[in-house]
């Protein structure tokens, strides 16, 4: 499952709607999207604060930015 949240009157920077997809932290879906780590490790650098950015929590639930997931990523292997 996927979700999309778009933000009203907001821009991104190439003036369309900012959008932001989240992923749920379940393990079918992060093994989905070629996320290498559990829902556990997610959880546990959510709680220590740890890539801050990375995570935002809706109703009590918790979602990995995917945008800010490949940015991460990019910046490893670069």
């Amino acid at each position: 499952m996927e979700c999309h949240i778009i933000y009203e009157g907001g821009k991104n920077e190439k003036g369309g709607e900012a959008t932001m997809e989240l992923i749920p932290i379940k393990k079918e879906t992060l093994k989905s999207k070629a996320i290498p780590f559990s829902p556990a490790t997610l959880y546990r650098w959510h709680c220590k604060k740890k890539y801050q950015k990375l995570f935002v929590k809706i109703g009590g639930k918790l979602f990995l930015k995917l945008e800010e997931w490949e940015k991460l990523i990019n910046k490893v292997n670069n």
